[in-house]
């Protein structure tokens, strides 16, 4: 699903890769979502459902890369009883990577009895390059995280800022 606004999804998965390119233009901030089975969630619910491909996002100049096992970009709804499997790679030139192995960004919302085992990896070079990356989210803005964990290595680079978490 490439933009989720609002419904249930229950006892769904994913298999294949996904990946998610831009570039920048003259017409306002330019967003490269992917997410192994939601690329944009808001204000959705996902439970019991898994994503188990490689997934990444490159954007250049300027531009905002999200990427995440399960949603590149979480604002708020639910997800709980969820879990993704691949390898997650954002990559930003002269602009902001946010990778997680669950989920990418999150902006409020609630996430429950999750995980996520796969490596993950953010790169924002250049020199106003930012790289935010973790086991389960690269960033989050508000919300609430319970009873979820992360297995997999993390690592990222920025020309910089770098925000790396377990």
């Amino acid at each position: 699903v490439g933009w989720q606004f609002s419904g249930n999804m229950e006892s769904v998965w994913a298999t294949g890769d996904v990946s998610a390119t831009t570039e920048s233009s003259n017409s306002g901030a330019v967003l490269a979502f992917a997410g192994g089975l939601i690329g944009y969630s808001q204000s959705g619910s996902v439970s019991s459902s898994f994503a188990s491909g490689s997934v990444s996002a490159l954007a250049s100049s300027g531009a905002f890369a999200n990427a995440g096992g399960l949603i590149g970009q979480h604002q708020s709804g639910t997800v709980e009883k969820s879990y993704a499997a691949g390898r997650v790679t954002a990559e930003a030139i002269l602009g902001l990577a946010y990778a997680g192995g669950l989920i990418g960004d999150q902006a409020n919302g609630t996430v429950e009895n999750t995980y996520s085992m796969g490596n993950v990896l953010a790169s924002g070079s250049g020199i106003a390059g930012d790289a935010y990356v973790g086991g389960l989210f690269g960033r989050i803005n508000g919300g609430v995280v319970r009873q979820s964990y992360a297995y997999g290595e993390v690592s990222g680079d920025a020309g910089r800022h770098l925000y790396r978490g377990g």
